[in-house]
């Protein structure tokens, strides 16, 4: 006679059980967990201004678009790239004890006080000149992501598992050195935003003059006045977060299929070279269109709706056309 007792089941798998997802349904186990990890970092990206000023009583927001929803498009490389392994992966079963201390370790990762960290190290960007004090004035910037990379990676851990990042390690590994090296982006803008937007700057006031004589610009503020309507090209227009989000996820992708394709280094190389004018000529358009339409047309409709989402369509729109049809091509023949 068989003795067999079923393995008691926990809340998880009830809950899968009650949405209809089978434990082999490698798929369904994974878009689930993919969601939960999504809805985590959209609050948190959402939420984390107001929770630091209400508990520490500082608002360290990060405001940069891309830095925020970055993690989008790596995943969707990834799941493009490995979903036939995806698939097959059936081994997410975290215990309720490893689920706990990595949920507690992002959470206390999450809400370290920073600034107290800078009063405790006696933190002062004011105490040097120039460059020193461009550097000293970026370690707040360096903590916040240090900070925040370590929180997903803790809870990363808690909602997949060992098991999953020991399957996918090389991909984990590219998409983690992606997103430390993205955190440096921050660096390229402080010290490098003013010569993108001088040449922003002087490339509208050769454009614009083509569309309306109703046009001034100052080369030394960067800034473009259509009537009344006043843009500053400051460094969340200068284009170097599109430039960078650019690079990075055309080397993520190169990065991802280089274990299993042949790359053609020059092919590669000319690819990104074209692919980092065409997103700074496209930021150019943004910014035109921007002035055009706050000038002659609504304000609000140019900063809170072109602003916010243009540059966001095109990033997309190119890498899309990357993805299909240039990234293809810089892999060698007979692969």
């Amino acid at each position: 006679m068989n003795n067999f007792v079923p393995k008691k089941r926990g809340l998880g798998h009830k809950l899968l059980r009650i949405l209809g997802i089978k434990r082999e349904d490698g798929a369904k186990f994974f878009v689930l967990r993919l969601l939960i990890f999504m809805l985590f970092y959209s609050g948190i990206s959402f939420f984390y201004s107001s929770i630091t000023t209400t508990m520490h009583g500082y608002e360290f927001a990060n405001n940069d678009a891309y830095f925020t929803y970055l993690l989008f498009p790596l995943f969707i490389i990834f799941i493009y790239l490995r979903w036939k392994d995806i698939k097959s992966f059936r081994h997410y079963g975290n215990s309720i004890w490893q689920t706990i201390v990595f949920l507690l370790l992002f959470t206390a990762v999450l809400f370290v006080p920073v600034t107290k960290i800078l009063e405790y190290i006696k933190f002062d960007p004011t105490t040097a000149e120039g460059t020193i004090s461009q550097a000293k004035s970026l370690i707040p910037f360096l903590i916040y992501y240090t900070q925040i990379i370590f929180a997903y990676i803790f809870l990363f851990l808690g909602i997949f598992n060992f098991k999953f990042v020991k399957k996918f390690k090389a991909e984990v590994l590219i998409l983690l050195l992606v997103l430390l090296l993205y955190m440096f982006t921050q660096v390229m803008v402080e010290f490098f935003w003013s010569h993108f937007s001088y040449l922003i700057t002087y490339a509208l006031a050769h454009i614009l003059p083509l569309f309306t004589d109703l046009t001034y610009t100052d080369m030394e503020t960067f800034n473009i006045r259509i009537k009344s309507f006043n843009v500053f090209i400051g460094p969340p227009c200068a284009g170097i977060y599109s430039i960078s989000t650019f690079i990075f996820l055309y080397l993520t992708t190169l990065a991802l299929l280089g274990k299993y394709r042949n790359i053609d280094p020059f092919k590669a190389l000319m690819a990104l070279l074209v692919g980092v004018i065409a997103v700074f000529g496209l930021n150019i358009v943004r910014v035109a269109i921007i002035v055009l339409v706050g000038g002659f047309y609504s304000e609000k409709i140019a900063l809170e709706l072109f602003h916010e989402y243009l540059s966001a369509i095109f990033l997309i729109s190119i890498f899309i056309l990357y993805l299909y049809f240039i990234i293809p091509r810089v892999l060698e023949k007979g692969d």
